[in-house]
């Protein structure tokens, strides 16, 4: 191959990792947002009679994050991991987690279908989730059009 030929070959490689990594920081972006939308989503349509079970909600990187909130901050709604989602790419596994006791009955709801508060219907974390390929999606068109 001349010099002529291998420049060329040179820049269009230059040019094609270029691409790719720009394909992977957008890619990331639309996951991390789309993270974030979805814990916010979590947070919003949580019960509210304390704070505390919206407080509790965790995210984590590749192990869950099994702690809970004793005690809410009054006016504040952190989400413990949430400055880590900077750090968050697409080869992550991302943990989404709300450890208090009850929260597995405000979402499924009592014994025999029940549904055990009227701030929260069944179903409504599944509901959420179901929600986070199309938000990702989303974010996904935002990145590149």
């Amino acid at each position: 191959m001349d010099a002529d030929s291998e420049a060329k070959l040179s820049t269009f490689d230059a040019a094609v990792g270029r691409f790719f990594d720009k394909m992977e920081k957008g890619i990331d972006e639309a996951y991390r947002k789309s993270v974030l939308e979805t814990v916010t989503d979590l947070i919003h349509d949580s019960p509210r009679l304390t704070g505390t079970f919206q407080n509790s909600w965790r995210l984590a990187k590749n192990t869950p994050d099994l702690s809970v909130e004793e005690k809410p901050v009054k006016g504040t709604l952190p989400v413990p991991g949430a400055p880590e989602v900077v750090q968050f790419t697409h080869k992550d596994s991302i943990h989404i987690t709300n450890n208090l006791p009850y929260a597995a009955i405000l979402n499924d709801g009592r014994p025999g279908g029940e549904q055990h508060s009227e701030q929260a219907p069944i179903g409504w974390v599944e509901t959420i989730a179901e929600g986070w390929p199309d938000s990702f999606e989303a974010h996904l068109e935002g990145e590149f059009s």
